[in-house]
């Protein structure tokens, strides 16, 4: 998992080189940053991408740079494969929708990491 400190860092320290980049798994821009590093051009950019970073939650980077993998404040969440159990019983035995889990489901679902049906699915399941 990618770290957005770790990133401006790099890109801070030797973002003329682009390796915030090749951290990052941008290899084309790593590329151009090695092709162009003596215009002093990419160390300009790299401090501002370094800034950009710091300024990013920590949900927008794992959504750009961590394939979408989404930090909730009780858990992280993988993408796919992160279907839970979505029914939280209660004393007497029977079941009630858990609306923070309905919550995460539905920020999988935004952020990209559940598709549309994989959504609809394991919220009917959930419902019944």
């Amino acid at each position: 998992m990618k770290n957005k400190y770790i990133a401006a860092a790099l890109g801070f320290w030797a973002g003329i080189f682009g390796l915030h980049h090749w951290y990052l798994g941008n290899t084309v821009r790593g590329i151009l940053y090695l092709l162009f590093f003596w215009t002093m051009i990419p160390w300009i950019i790299s401090l501002i991408e370094s800034v950009m970073f710091l300024a990013m939650s920590d949900n927008e980077f794992n959504a750009q740079y961590n394939h979408g993998l989404v930090q909730n404040s009780a858990a992280t969440l993988a993408p796919h494969g992160a279907i839970f159990s979505l029914k939280n019983r209660t004393s007497a035995g029977s079941s009630r929708i858990n609306t923070a889990e309905l919550a995460k489901l539905y920020e999988l679902k935004k952020t990209g990491a559940l598709t549309e049906a994989e959504y609809e699915a394991e919220k009917k399941r959930m419902i019944a």
